[in-house]
């Protein structure tokens, strides 16, 4: 009940109409009872009420009038479908061991193949009227003389209770619609003698049955978010009248799908366990998927039931990340429109994408002795004005968790009218009269590691939970590597046409048609492609014998495999360093004079040997 109790409850029914005395069948009323279950739901819109059916019970009931008299004739009809129908005639109680029987039967077109069935009705409780009844059979043009000799037994009352004769008709034709049916039924009692009238005559019951083809029921089905709209007039299809409807019978929906419901602000959910009486239209309803994408490789999904208007929905728990703060939730994956959780309306399926901004760490720079270079930038001592810098600039020797180095300083892009990064200020601060060849760092590993402008600052540099800090800020320590001599790596990935290339290679030609795209000139360099290398170990200053180690990167270009580099542009044919990822091994011969170095000699070690470059 209302309070939540179990038990046995009572149902009363009440039913008015005109009184008739008739025993007549009126039709039938649905009761659908489900338990339902309150839930409390806490949203952006605060916390509300919502109900969950849990349970669901259907009862059909049927409604008879019971009279005392029986009308000796009657008008009933069939209206078939999909060419099959039936009719019920009721006889009234008080008929205790009275027989019915057949006694004659003519159908209206002599040239319709219809029959018409004939049977007592009886249940399992043996509470329908019948003492006893006979299988079901078939009556045409029967006996349309009225021979009272010839007759065909239907089956014995009670008296009891009502008296059910079902006539059914089956393979119905709509050219035959129109067929009348005259039939006649008299009554016998216990000792076979006919039942009579107050005047004395043979009592008798006809029966004018119209057989006609009901009409169609037509579902109308909308799915908005497939397009299917009013504008485009649904979709439509016709069911047989009274029958009911399966999911399978309805179109086709898409995997987020809920249900169907009987109007369009999905208040009413449709029942399949209703038959179809009458014209309807029935709405798809969805959910809408919103995918939360972290950024971090990890995703989380949230389903929310779809409305016309779009739907509000509530802020996850801001999630969280080592080395980041979370900024909030935005609708591109670059982090440029907020998404407003008071205001934005999920109108379809939708990412949000987590936008993290990195803690700040300091950076220590220090000369190739580990001398702090004391390098210090603040927005105050910039002399650039008017500098239009997105908030959350840093312009100190700051690097963001998860960004590269190439952080701005303001000081010496003021001097130099250009943009210059931390890392190239801090060269000007060096002062060993040698070439400066990188900045390293060492990283979680052990390892010193090349920083560069394009290197971001992530786990395999700095562990973010346990670095230093200085004044409560994570700092990480960049040493200047300097050298008197060094060489510079240019990488370039030049590209040109398949004939170019070629170059009159037949061979070359033949391999290479068909196999790459020749129209897309793009190509590019594994970063660095640009910067220093400095002496090994096993050089000699005094000598002039250097010897320097670099690893080739590699290059990309759609459609192409890097076949090698070469220290000039010439044929596809021809690589002095033919794979990428390899060590390379370099050797310098350099003679002073008057003050200045030349190199006399450069040689490449290859296949155990040095080769003249």
């Amino acid at each position: 009940d209302e309070n939540g109790r179990a038990g046995t409850f009572s149902l009363n029914l009440q039913f008015c109409g005109k009184p008739t005395d008739k025993t007549d069948y009126l039709g039938y009323v649905i009761l659908y009872i489900q338990e339902v279950i309150a839930i409390t739901i806490v949203d952006s819109e605060g916390e509300h009420t919502e109900n969950m059916v849990s349970n669901r019970i259907e009862l059909h009931v049927d409604l008879y009038t019971i009279g005392s008299s029986l009308h000796r004739e009657n008008t009933l009809a069939i209206n078939t479908v999909d060419g099959e129908g039936d009719v019920t005639f009721l006889f009234n109680t008080g008929r205790i061991n009275q027989s019915v029987h057949v006694l004659s039967s003519m159908r209206s077109d002599e040239d319709s193949t219809v029959s018409l069935n004939v049977q007592g009705v009886r249940n399992v409780g043996n509470n329908t009227g019948w003492k006893d009844t006979v299988p079901s059979f078939a009556i045409g043009d029967f006996n349309d003389e009225g021979d009272t000799n010839n007759l065909l037994q239907i089956g014995t009352l009670n008296g009891g209770y009502m008296g059910t004769v079902r006539f059914s008709v089956s393979g119905f034709n709509p050219s035959d619609n129109g067929l009348v049916f005259t039939v006649v039924l008299v009554l016998k009692d216990a000792d076979g003698n006919f039942i009579e009238t107050t005047d004395g005559s043979m009592l008798t019951v006809t029966l004018f049955i119209t057989i006609n083809e009901r009409a169609r029921i037509l579902v109308t089905f909308y799915d908005y978010t497939q397009g299917v709209t009013a504008d485009t007039g649904g979709i439509i299809r016709d069911f047989g009248y009274g029958t009911t409807l399966s999911e399978a019978q309805c179109p086709p929906v898409l995997e987020n799908f809920i249900g169907w419901y009987q109007d369009e602000n999905f208040v009413n959910v449709y029942s399949f366990n209703t038959p179809l009486v009458k014209n309807i239209s029935l709405y798809a309803r969805y959910t809408y998927t919103v995918t939360f994408d972290y950024q971090n490789g990890t995703t989380s999904k949230m389903y929310v039931a779809s409305t016309n208007d779009g739907v509000r929905i509530s802020a996850p728990t801001a999630p969280s990340r080592v080395g980041y703060t979370f900024d909030g939730w935005f609708k591109q994956s670059t982090c440029i429109e907020a998404w407003d959780f008071g205001t934005d309306l999920v109108t379809g399926n939708v990412t949000l994408y987590a936008k993290w901004v990195g803690e700040e760490v300091r950076v220590i720079f220090t000369d190739s002795h580990g001398v702090d270079l004391d390098y210090r930038i603040t927005a105050e001592g910039s002399t650039l004005v008017n500098r239009d810098l997105p908030a959350g600039t840093l312009t100190g020797p700051f690097v963001r968790y998860g960004e590269t180095f190439n952080v701005l300083d303001l000081r010496y892009s003021s001097h130099m009218t250009m943009d210059v990064n931390i890392l190239d200020g801090a060269k000007t601060l060096l002062d060993s009269g040698e070439i400066f060849i990188k900045w390293v760092a060492t990283s979680t590993s052990g390892k010193q590691v090349a920083i560069y402008a394009d290197t971001v600052l992530d786990d395999t540099l700095i562990d973010i939970e346990n670095a230093p800090t200085i004044d409560g800020k994570i700092v990480i320590i960049l040493s200047a590597i300097t050298s008197p001599i060094a060489v510079h790596v240019v990488m370039e990935a030049i590209t040109t046409d398949l004939n170019q290339i070629i170059g009159g290679d037949d061979d070359l030609e033949a391999h290479l048609r068909g196999r790459v795209n020749e129209s897309d000139m793009s190509a590019s360099v594994t970063a660095p492609s640009d910067f220093l290398i400095y002496p090994d170990i096993e050089s000699d200053a005094e000598t002039g014998v250097y010897m320097f180690t670099f690893v080739l990167n590699d290059a990309t270009r759609p459609g192409w495999t890097l076949y090698g580099w070469h220290n000039t542009h010439v044929k596809a044919t021809v690589a002095t360093y033919p794979a990428a990822g390899l060590e390379r091994v370099i050797r310098l011969t350099t003679e002073k004079v008057g003050g200045h170095t030349y190199v006399m000699e450069e040689d490449l070690y290859k296949n155990g040997a040095w080769v003249s470059l």
